[in-house]
């Protein structure tokens, strides 16, 4: 299931870097064509939630909505926030994926890569036995404390399967003590928000699996299931240490080789430059 909706994802941001021109798209038609490209799949029933799709200061609210009395206009410039999803026959997907329209200033890729890097800390953990989400939840921000930032929100809710996209009873946050077990599911989406300027959030979807055991008794990882390539544009490369720049182009060498045999050569083109190596 994540492997078509992450193509349905490529055919929308590719079908957006060729569309986005002043006016032409607002918040609005440019979520229902994402809708649609999910639509196109035998499984897809509906959307897993409402669509939030915000654009320049509106991707720092907090659970945006547009308002389709005034929809604002996107242009290529500034950054769209875009975190959606769909239920499916075989599985429910929760994605975010922040995008640069053109020419990111020096801010956005700092506060990008900071998000980066707490993305990757939570997604690269490895944790003992009887672990729970509050831990994990400190683990993940450690990258925006020490920028005196803050994420709003908790880092990460449980998946259902074709069920809730909200689904307990773990959940990264500062307060839940629910143990992560082998087979939960559970988001990965740190974020951060600046008030009437921007927004970034990055949002792939984690399964716990065992880890190798050592003489501490017995470990456990994640693996990431979602599949979209993460905004290159916005990435600052001299931010990222050795392990988070190896784990970041592993992770779009795993984006490739899983969804380019279900794209057409344009889309396949276009995902080739945006996970190339860094």
């Amino acid at each position: 299931m994540h492997r078509r909706d992450g193509a349905s994802l490529v055919r929308w941001l590719c079908w957006l870097e060729q569309n986005i021109v002043d006016g032409r798209l607002t918040e609005i038609t440019a979520a229902e064509k994402l809708t649609k490209y999910r639509g196109q799949d035998s499984y897809f029933i509906s959307p897993s939630f409402s669509s939030i799709c915000g654009y320049a200061a509106n991707s720092a609210v907090g659970h945006y909505q547009s308002d389709p009395r005034n929809a604002p206009e996107l242009h290529p410039r500034g950054i769209l926030l875009v975190d959606s999803g769909g239920q499916y026959l075989d599985g429910t997907s929760d994605i975010t994926r922040t995008i640069s329209l053109g020419h990111a200033s020096p801010a956005e890729r700092a506060a990008f890569t900071t998000v980066l890097k707490c993305h990757i800390r939570m997604a690269s953990a490895r944790f003992p036995r009887g672990t729970n989400g509050s831990q994990l939840d400190a683990l993940a921000r450690d990258p925006l404390w020490r920028q005196g930032w803050d994420c709003r929100h908790g880092i990460g809710h449980g998946v259902g399967c074709f069920l809730n996209v909200h689904e307990g009873p773990i959940r990264f946050n500062q307060t839940n003590q629910s143990v992560l077990q082998p087979g939960m599911v559970i988001s990965n989406e740190p974020g951060v928000y600046f008030e009437g300027r921007f927004g970034i959030r990055i949002e792939n979807i984690l399964m716990v699996v065992n880890d190798e055991p050592s003489e501490f008794g017995e470990f456990l990882r994640f693996e990431t299931v979602s599949l979209c390539p993460i905004d290159l544009d916005l990435v600052d490369p001299a931010m990222l240490e050795p392990d988070e720049l190896a784990w970041l182009n592993g992770y779009h060498q795993m984006v490739w080789e899983s969804l380019s045999p279900l794209l057409n050569q344009t889309e396949q083109t276009w995902l080739q430059w945006e996970t190339r190596m860094i």
